[in-house]
């Protein structure tokens, strides 16, 4: 599926899987399909006060995505964002750009995550769910950049090279109960 510029006038939510094994991909492109856009070269889908909800086995690349929404864009198990730009422009507290809560796995990597009274990105997934990666990931001018919360067991979650910065409360915030969980957070800079 490929995105060009599009405007949603309502709440997306995807909430069939993509796939079984293969994820069906969301992707911006500038002129040419495969183009992998840049900055302001990137498609923008503009959700106004809504979310965009994604299903199981879902990957989107290469988008700028806003919305004053409770979150901006909300991954589940198994899904990717590559070189996206996330804002939540919403003045209420406790908005995020990225919820990437509710499943197994995933990968945030090489995106932007912005929410001006909220989370940049937020990472709640508990009990024995996987806690995915994010990587050389760009989280600011948030109230938090990056959330982990609490409890579980056996979660695995990698924060690796990324820049957290110009946070107003906090750079990370992890809640507390992580007695058996693994979490590593390698080569960033804050």
């Amino acid at each position: 599926i490929a995105v060009h510029a599009p405007a949603a006038g309502s709440t997306v939510s995807v909430a069939a899987a993509g796939g079984t094994v293969t994820p069906l991909v969301l992707e911006g492109y500038q002129t040419l399909r495969g183009d992998t856009p840049t900055g302001a070269n990137r498609p923008i889908i503009n959700a106004g006060a809504n979310v965009l909800t994604f299903g199981l086995l879902w990957d989107v690349y290469n988008l700028i995505i806003t919305s004053s929404g409770t979150s901006t864009l909300i991954q589940n198990s198994n899904c990717k964002a590559v070189n996206c730009k996330v804002i939540n422009t919403s003045e209420s507290a406790n908005r995020n750009a990225i919820n990437f809560s509710n499943g197994n796995g995933g990968l945030v990597f090489n995106c932007e995550a912005i929410s001006y009274r909220g989370v940049a990105l937020l990472n709640t997934a508990s009990g024995s769910a996987q806690r995915g990666a994010v990587v050389g990931c760009y989280l600011h001018d948030s109230n938090v950049g990056l959330s982990f919360g609490s409890g579980g067991s056996n979660g695995i979650g990698t924060v690796f090279g990324n820049i957290i910065a110009d946070n107003v409360t906090k750079a990370i915030d992890i809640a507390t109960g992580y007695t058996s969980q693994y979490l590593a957070i390698v080569g960033n800079t804050f």
